[in-house]
């Protein structure tokens, strides 16, 4: 899944305590996250969504897939202002969401 710039999107970061989670519990979770526009796993349960909707919804669509939730946490990622060392496909993934004008 490799979407582009999208006006309605914005970036959110979502953090969820996978230390006690199943691979099918997390793979659910991503099978969910397919419905944003786009997402990038960071690491083993911290990912960047990249979507209209907001964290509320995330929250409310991730919590459904577990009996007992795990600790979550959903924000909206302001990314214009950055630094750091990520993998080269990660700072790929941000560039192609920028507005066409500012890439």
């Amino acid at each position: 899944m490799m979407a582009t710039y999208q006006d309605d999107a914005e970036f959110y970061v979502v953090h969820i305590a996978s230390e006690n989670l199943s691979d099918s519990e997390l793979s659910n979770v991503e099978k969910k996250f397919n419905l944003a526009y786009d997402w990038f796993r960071v690491d083993s349960g911290f990912y960047i969504l990249y979507s209209s909707k907001n964290s509320s919804t995330w929250y409310t669509r991730i919590g459904k897939l577990f009996e007992t939730k795990p600790n979550m946490f959903f924000c909206r990622l302001d990314i214009s202002d950055r630094q750091g060392w990520m993998t080269k496909s990660f700072w790929e993934w941000i560039k192609e969401k920028k507005p066409p004008a500012e890439r």
